[in-house]
């Protein structure tokens, strides 16, 4: 990356050079920025021309060659200010477009509610599994299945007509839940909540399939994934220290696991894959080989636990997965917060959407996490649906120079929200 010192050349010219030609950002880069005066500007200013990323924040200019990965991406969003006596974490607020991406369908397996996905990129287009239910089902009936989107433009989806998963397992027959996707080496992991109508499981599937397309083109997609089983069936619940949980817990009861689909370079976990799960907490687990369940370790006690004081009250559970930075792991999580009535009609507590960076040497530690949410129960199919009042990220992807987070909303839409950068 290369910074250059503020001079003298007016900002629209160069605006309008930089949006046109990308040849201009060489030149620019190769001149030392020559004629450019960032505080002409009136107000930031970001652009991605293909080659190179440009942003103009506060009174500099910075160039650096733009690859597409979300790591990059927070590199240059992500900020750590110091506030009394402690670090926090400071990122743009996600902006959400007005109407939902994905809606139930009239009929069949998700025609009561769509909700929490998780997304891969795969040939330009954006593949999303996604959780459903059917109307046909009552409350008490009400079996979790995942499906199946697709978009060119990561906006538009279609949708198979069929699902991808859907319970054959005791462990899992009232539901298959909350899809984390990752790929590591030539693999796709799916990580999911199994339920057996007592105790939620955090489950693991590979993917058979070389392309996830290949489930558009037959007739029993649920055959391309190969279910490994409970990760951690026998998990036993430690209380942190200090902790004051606001529920009982259940023996066993693990869900949403996103996984680092990179092992880390140093520290006491070097080599090792990290996961984090759980809600309520944040567990954190390692493994030599995530493919395996029989390979997962858990630390007996929460790394993330819930603040008394902020917005995450209740609950916290790890939202997509955890992405490695320079400054330390992001972890965009999910939290449940106590509200008064009066600020959310029908709700005393409220799902928002927070973050927390990670030491990337020793995972355990935390360096700093988000005073305010990230994300908030807005609008009217945010406030009203299955469970009111609840935003649910599970997903977050670079696609043509966007940063996506696909989150459910009131446990019966999926909506977008785009990072500012």
């Amino acid at each position: 990356m290369r910074t250059l010192n503020p001079l003298n050349l007016n900002f629209i010219a160069l605006t309008l050079l930089l949006i046109f030609s990308s040849s201009a950002l060489v030149s620019l880069a190769e001149s030392g920025g020559k004629g450019f005066d960032p505080k002409e500007m009136k107000r930031d200013y970001y652009s991605n021309s293909g080659r190179y990323l440009v942003m103009v924040y506060d009174d500099s200019l910075t160039i650096s060659r733009w690859r597409g990965d979300l790591s990059r991406a927070f590199d240059q969003i992500m900020k750590l200010e110091e506030k009394n006596g402690r670090t926090v974490l400071k990122l743009p607020k996600f902006q959400k477009l007005s109407e939902p991406i994905l809606s139930p369908s009239s009929e069949g397996f998700d025609s009561k509610n769509v909700y929490n996905v998780a997304t891969a990129i795969e040939d330009g287009k954006v593949f999303m599994i996604y959780r459903a239910e059917s109307k046909n089902e009552t409350s008490k009936e009400c079996t979790g299945r995942l499906g199946l989107a697709w978009s060119e433009d990561g906006i538009h989806f279609s949708k198979l007509s069929k699902p991808i998963l859907y319970p054959q397992e005791d462990y899992e027959r009232v539901g298959v839940e909350d899809p984390r996707l990752v790929k590591i080496g030539d693999k796709y992991l799916l990580t999911y909540t199994g339920y057996d109508g007592k105790v939620a499981r955090l489950c693991l599937a590979i993917y058979k399939g070389e392309k996830l397309s290949e489930m558009l083109r037959t007739d029993e997609p649920w055959k391309l994934w190969e279910r490994r089983g409970p990760i951690f069936p026998d998990f036993k619940y430690v209380r942190a220290e200090g902790e004051a949980s606001p529920v009982d817990r259940i023996e066993g009861w693990t869900k949403s696991g996103a996984i680092l689909p990179v092992p880390l370079k140093e520290g006491p976990f070097k080599g090792k894959y990290i996961m984090f799960f759980g809600d309520t907490d944040i567990w954190m687990a390692y493994a030599d080989d995530p493919t395996d369940p029989r390979s997962w370790r858990y630390m007996e006690r929460p790394v993330i636990t819930i603040r008394s004081d902020k917005f995450d009250n209740q609950l916290v559970e790890p939202g997509p997965p955890p992405i490695m930075t320079s400054k330390g792991i992001l972890l965009l999580y999910n939290s449940a917060g106590k509200v008064e009535e009066t600020d959310y009609k029908g709700s005393k507590y409220v799902y928002r959407v927070g973050a927390v960076l990670l030491d990337k040497r020793d995972p355990r530690k935390i360096i700093a996490r988000t005073d305010e949410p990230l994300m908030v129960p807005e609008r009217q199919w945010e406030r009203w649906g299955y469970v009111n009042n609840v935003v649910f990220l599970e997903s977050i992807l670079e696609f043509n120079g966007k940063i996506l987070g696909y989150y459910g909303a009131a446990d019966r839409y999926v909506g977008v929200a785009i990072l500012p950068w």
